[in-house]
């Protein structure tokens, strides 16, 4: 099964927010359900961008340009 754009933005944005420290290791379960919740919410970039603070929104959009994903 493929992902569709939309699915694959929400799951970049899932994949940076569980990278930061040490990785999911550090992530609680009720935090990991709370952001996997927002990801699948967000239905635009405006909206997965909202998730992220100003560094990971700029690797959000870095991966977007590199693997030429609009």
């Amino acid at each position: 099964m493929a992902l569709t754009k939309l699915q694959l933005k929400q799951l970049v944005t899932f994949v940076i927010l569980m990278e930061n420290r040490e990785g999911i290791t550090s992530k609680a379960p009720s935090y990991l359900e709370e952001k996997y919740n927002s990801c699948l919410n967000g239905d635009s970039d405006y909206s997965l961008l909202g998730l992220l603070d100003s560094h990971n929104a700029s690797k959000y959009r870095n991966y977007m340009k590199l693997w030429r994903i609009t």
